[in-house]
């Protein structure tokens, strides 16, 4: 990655890529975890949401691979929204998340939208476990 990619990206965002949390750990998830994925066909990129309901708190992790702005999304959404309950993932709006942290070039703004679609299905998977 260029440095002149994240110009104009706030400080947020950008330590999220630099150093992002959440990331699922590599093999196979206990069997309590669901796992969804959604990619991006014009571009590549893929998203792996992996959640699981504790104690009727919300964990998420995550793994992608595409542009930084996936990344920084889902690091940044993931952190924000694990520990929160359950109902909290249907009224997440991932673009005004994205927003409120400063927002993402027009050129990475689809990673909102592959982190939405990923994140509406775990919701509904989560849910229907209940």
């Amino acid at each position: 990655m260029h440095a002149d990619d994240l110009e104009g990206v706030s400080e947020g965002l950008r330590d999220h890529v630099r150093d992002p949390r959440r990331v699922a750990p590599s093999g196979t998830p206990a069997s309590d975890v669901v796992v969804v994925r959604s990619s991006n066909a014009a571009c590549g990129d893929e998203l792996e949401l992996h959640g699981r309901v504790a104690g009727g708190a919300v964990e998420l992790w995550f793994r992608a691979r595409g542009c930084w702005g996936v990344v920084a999304v889902a690091s940044s959404l993931c952190e924000r929204l694990s520990g929160t309950p359950l109902e909290a993932l249907a009224r997440c709006d991932a673009a005004a998340e994205v927003a409120a942290l400063g927002g993402l070039p027009r050129s990475r703004a689809h990673a909102a939208t592959l982190f939405q679609r990923a994140l509406g299905e775990l919701a509904g998977r989560l849910g229907a476990g209940r």
